[in-house]
C-alpha cells in the first residue's frame, strides 16, 4: 500500500505542476477543477496521515455509523479521508461538465459554478474532519 500511495501521490504532484503552467489545452473552468480537486485531495491524503500517525482509523467507538460501509460518523477519520480523496474525481468532472454548459450556452459563468461546488465540497469535507477528530477534543 505505501508504494502504491507515494507512486501516485508523484503521478498527481506532476499533473498539478502541469496543470498550474496551463500545459493543457482545456476550458478555464476545467481546469480550475483539476486544480481544487488536487487541493481538496490533498486536505483529504492528510486525513490518511493521521490515522497513519494514530496507528489507528477510529479515535473512539461510538454509533452512529454510516451506512452500507460501516463507518462510525463521528470519532472516524475514514469518512473524511475518502471524501478528500474522491474530490480529485468530482471536481474536475464539475469543471468539465461547466465547460461543456458553458460552450452549449447554458452555463454563463463555468468557473464560478465549479468555485460554489468547490466551496460546498470544503465545507463536507470539514464537517466530516471535524467529526473525525472530535471526540479526541473532548
Amino acid at each position: 500500500m505505501g508504494v502504491t500511495i507515494v507512486v501516485v501521490t508523484v503521478a498527481i504532484g506532476a499533473l498539478a505542476v502541469r496543470a498550474r503552467n496551463n500545459e493543457f489545452d482545456v476550458h478555464p473552468a476545467f481546469a480550475a477543477g483539476i486544480l481544487l480537486g488536487i487541493g481538496w485531495f490533498v486536505v483529504g491524503a492528510f486525513e490518511g496521515a493521521a490515522m497513519i500517525a494514530i496507528q489507528s482509523r477510529v479515535v473512539e467507538t461510538a454509533e452512529p455509523t454510516v451506512p452500507v460501509v460501516g463507518w462510525q460518523l463521528v470519532g472516524d477519520f475514514r469518512l473524511a479521508h475518502f471524501v478528500g480523496l474522491h474530490a480529485l474525481q468530482l471536481l474536475p468532472l464539475t469543471g468539465y461538465l461547466a465547460a461543456v454548459g458553458h460552450r452549449r450556452g447554458l452555463v454563463d459563468h463555468p468557473r464560478r459554478v465549479v468555485f460554489l461546488v468547490a466551496t460546498g465540497y470544503v465545507a463536507v469535507l470539514f464537517t466530516t474532519a471535524a467529526l473525525g477528530v472530535a471526540p479526541a477534543l473532548v
